[in-house]
């Protein structure tokens, strides 16, 4: 049941899964997830909520410089206040309050930036040549790049999509790893459970059988994200 609980938020996306690890004290796990996703994301709603949530990381790991850097880069975003539920602690939301009036002027600059469109490069001034300088343009013509070789699909870990130049590299990366991870843990407890003799204490037995239970779960969902992300790789759009 927990293994599916698992993939159930590792399907959800890989923001919801940092959430998740945030919300339930992984804090490690939710820095390193949302420090994958962030740069770049294309949705500011996306981006300004992952903005947050690594600030909040941030802060509950008693990193406060790099929380406040965070806060700010999400009011760069949306200037809006923090959500009024039970999501984030008081103690975070009163340092995250005060961040946008001490740091008016780094916001309105990183949000200038962000509106700015990228500078045109001036025209290139193309000299004349005379005929024995001219070489024909198909010599000139970098050879084509040799397309990455499909082989590649049966690699796990996102590791296919960022070869072969296909989408959802990072929610794979963090669906193997969280899938497999759950499975090798679970296994590893059973392992640890059992006595010199092969078998379990009657004490340890409930616990022994829900691990059990767990690591061949984890395994299955690992095989079948596995099967799922090398048909992603085979037949999604680049």
């Amino acid at each position: 049941m927990t293994a599916l609980l698992v993939l159930l938020v590792v399907s959800a996306g890989p923001l919801e899964a940092a959430r998740a690890d945030y919300q339930s004290g992984a804090l490690e796990a939710a820095r390193q997830k949302l420090e994958l996703l962030l740069y770049p994301l294309a949705l500011e709603a996306e981006e300004r909520e992952a903005h947050v949530l690594l600030s909040a990381t941030y802060f509950a790991l008693g990193e406060s410089g790099r929380a406040e850097e965070e806060a700010i880069r999400a009011l760069a975003v949306a200037a809006e206040p923090l959500p009024g539920n039970d999501e984030y602690p008081p103690d975070f939301v009163a340092f995250f309050a005060p961040v946008a009036a001490r740091n008016e002027a780094r916001i309105a600059a990183l949000r200038a930036a962000r509106s700015r469109p990228p500078p045109l490069e001036p025209p290139k001034v193309q000299q004349p040549q005379s005929p024995a300088e001219t070489v024909p343009e198909a010599a000139l013509a970098p050879a084509p790049a040799a397309s990455p070789s499909a082989a590649w699909s049966i690699v796990p870990f996102g590791v296919a999509q960022r070869q072969l130049g296909k989408p959802r590299a990072v929610f794979w990366a963090v669906a193997h790893a969280v899938l497999l991870g759950t499975a090798a843990a679970s296994l590893a407890g059973v392992l640890s459970l059992r006595g010199g003799d092969g078998l379990y204490a009657p004490s340890d037995a409930p616990a022994a059988r829900t691990l059990n239970v767990l690591w061949v779960a984890g395994a299955w969902a690992f095989g079948a994200a596995w099967v799922a992300s090398i048909v992603d790789a085979l037949v999604s759009e680049p």
